[in-house]
């Protein structure tokens, strides 16, 4: 058996299995031939490997070998035919050799020979296997008599050698065939059955087919059925045998078959009219499609499925010829994304398009492809109708399909992202030259409090370098709070978002700063960004005015004409706030 491709009608191709098989009708030498259109079947399973020949060549008798040899062994005359057929160059080397001591048949020793011919005279149509002087076997037929002289004394024995080798080895061969077209059909993984062309009763049914079809009923055999009772329809064994015997081959035909347990199940048949047993039968191989067609089935609703997910999907997709890498399908939000129309990118090329804002991108993805057959996420910029750059991630896959070999590709545009990425880096640069130039001191804290940035004002307020305050916790400077009061209050900012609230840190130098905090949690960062401007000066002043209302309280309480002299105090009071920037502590006086 072996696999081959033939080619149809119409010039198209497909596969086939043959199987041949040497046979001898009437004595007539033929071969046999049964082909099985594989098609469906190469598409679902594994390629079998090709099948040894099963049958050879059975090659023509050789010429006749003549010999002559002794009572006592030797061998006293010898053809060129049969010095050929020994294998030896010259009747003297072959002579060279004593039959009594050596003979051309190793499990027919050369005594029962002459017992033989002696006793009978003549031996005929002997069949047996000879040496050759290479050591390799001769299979011959020997005719041989004894020739005497007038008074009955043995003179030699003649012989006539005819070379059935290839014979026997065709012999051999046909039986290790049939013995091997045998064990075929009954180990085949294809159910086999044969039937009368007359009758429709089974005449043959291998393993395969009986595993096919289930147990018949109880105390009956397969043979008690006919073939029809296995049609689902009946009219279509009409059909099958109108079309068998007007071609007498048949591949490839659809049936629906009933199975014992009256499952209904889809076979692919071909069939072909032989003679079996001295009768027309048809020699039927079949291979059960029905799981094949229920996935046909399955495969329709899922790229019906796949389409309309393919159409309308956000996301632009395109599916490219790999060998001529011209776009041969593109869903609706691929001809937003670019701005053409569908009919205005099928058959063109990306490049053709214009699509590609640097050509590097695209090699990098074809590298990618040639070496894992997909790449994801690879992001590359493109360009649209109008010439505008867009940001996107792109994946891609390798589809392989009876129309040929394409690569999906998915579009996840990012634009937006890199964009707002680039927007947040040039906020980033711009508050970081906002925090490094202002008068303000500012530091940036983690979640426990750890100052992870600070400003050089902050640094200028403090007398701390950079690198100490980098070491520092914000409990190291409050002067106010605890460690317990700084973590819950941090905790408040984190609640609430952002606080605004006086505090004091210490100096280097042991003094210490009024400070105003203004504090906001950022939920993106996960940190905390404190600005603090210096009160010392202005908390100084509250202090000192606080102690001349007091003393003016006082003086009040001693002094006649008090009134006056508070309208005045007030008045130089609110002057001082005025040029101070603070509100005026009395009014309408």
């Amino acid at each position: 058996m072996f696999e081959s491709i033939h080619i149809r009608k119409n010039k198209s191709t497909f596969p086939v299995e043959v199987s041949v098989q040497f046979i001898e009708v009437e004595g007539q030498n033929f071969y046999q031939s049964i082909i099985w259109d594989i098609t469906e079947h190469k598409r679902n399973e594994e390629k079998l490997q090709q099948s040894e020949k099963r049958y050879r060549e059975i090659y023509e008798s050789s010429l006749l070998g003549i010999y002559r040899t002794s009572k006592d062994g030797r061998i006293l005359l010898a053809n060129s035919a049969l010095l050929k057929m020994l294998n030896y160059s010259s009747f003297e080397e072959l002579a060279k050799r004593n039959l009594e001591e050596t003979g051309f048949e190793p499990s027919y020793e050369r005594r029962i020979f002459i017992e033989r011919i002696e006793s009978e005279g003549v031996i005929k149509g002997l069949e047996s296997a000879w040496t050759r002087s290479d050591g390799t076997v001769l299979y011959v037929r020997e005719n041989a008599k004894v020739v005497k002289n007038s008074e009955g004394k043995i003179l030699y024995y003649d012989g006539i050698v005819e070379d059935i080798t290839e014979r026997k080895k065709a012999e051999f061969e046909l039986k290790k065939s049939e013995e091997r077209y045998r064990l075929l059909l009954e180990n085949s993984p294809f159910p086999v059955v044969i039937i009368s062309l007359e009758r429709g009763n089974f005449l043959y049914v291998n393993k395969k087919a009986m595993e096919f079809v289930g147990q018949p009923a109880l105390g009956k055999s397969i043979e008690d059925y006919y073939i029809i009772d296995f049609y689902a329809n009946p009219e279509k064994r009409v059909e099958f045998l109108s079309l068998l015997k007007s071609k007498k081959i048949v591949e490839g035909f659809e049936r629906e078959i009933k199975t014992f347990d009256n499952k209904i199940k889809t076979i692919f048949v071909s069939s072909i009219i032989i003679n079996f047993n001295n009768e027309d039968a048809i020699f039927n191989s079949f291979y059960d499609v029905t799981e094949q067609k229920m996935a046909q089935k399955a495969l329709i609703e899922s790229e019906e499925r796949f389409r309309t997910i393919y159409n309308i999907s956000p996301i632009p997709i395109s599916i490219m010829d790999i060998i001529t890498t011209k776009l041969v399908e593109v869903n609706e939000a691929y001809e937003k994304y670019f701005g053409y129309k569908k009919e205005e990118m099928i058959g063109k090329t990306t490049l053709e398009l214009g699509l590609w804002y640097d050509e590097n991108d695209r090699k990098i993805l074809i590298d990618d492809l040639m070496n894992n057959n997909f790449f994801n996420n690879i992001e590359i910029k493109r360009k649209d109708r109008n010439g505008v750059i867009k940001h996107c991630l792109i994946s891609g896959r390798m589809l392989y399909t009876q129309n040929g070999n394409h690569l999906l590709t998915i579009l996840n545009d990012i634009t937006e992202i890199r964009n707002a990425e680039k927007q947040l880096k040039l906020n980033a640069e711009q508050f970081k030259l906002l925090t490094s130039t202002s008068m303000e001191g500012f530091l940036k804290l983690d979640n426990l409090g750890n100052i992870i940035d600070v400003n050089n004002a902050y640094c200028n307020m403090t007398g701390f370098s950079r690198e100490e305050l980098l070491k520092m916790k914000i409990n190291d400077l409050n002067t106010i709070e605890t460690n317990e009061e700084v973590a819950s209050h941090i905790l408040k900012i984190k609640q609430i978002g952002y606080e605004k609230f006086e505090t004091r840190h210490k100096c280097k130098n042991g003094k210490k700063l009024d400070l105003e905090i203004s504090a906001t949690y950022s939920d993106s960062l996960e940190q905390i960004l404190v600005f603090a401007n210096n009160i010392t000066l202005r908390k100084n002043y509250e202090n000192k005015l606080l102690q001349q209302i007091n003393e003016i309280n006082q003086f009040n309480r001693l002094m006649v004409g008090r009134e006056e002299k508070m309208i005045e105090l007030k008045k130089e009071i609110n002057s001082l706030h005025k040029k101070l920037g603070l509100e005026q502590k009395y009014l309408n006086d």
